[in-house]
């Protein structure tokens, strides 16, 4: 969830975007399913949310080649 990064981890989104990359890698490898959650506040590039819109682009994008592969 969104939320993990930014109030529990304390992360920017450069760095969530690596962590959520590793997520993904890790289910890929697993064969699991890879699901996100994010509020609609998130992508509203206002306050402690900007940046955010574009590591939810960017993960929707991965998701689609790691479907692609398989």
């Amino acid at each position: 969830m969104d939320t993990t990064f930014t109030q529990y981890k304390h992360l920017n989104a450069e760095q969530a975007l690596e962590e959520i990359r590793e997520i993904m890698k890790y289910v890929e490898e697993a064969g699991g399913t890879f699901i996100s959650l994010w509020h609609n506040s998130s992508l509203t590039e206002t306050g402690e949310w900007k940046g955010w819109r574009k590591v939810f682009e960017t993960v929707i994008h991965e998701a689609d080649k790691i479907m692609k592969r398989q």
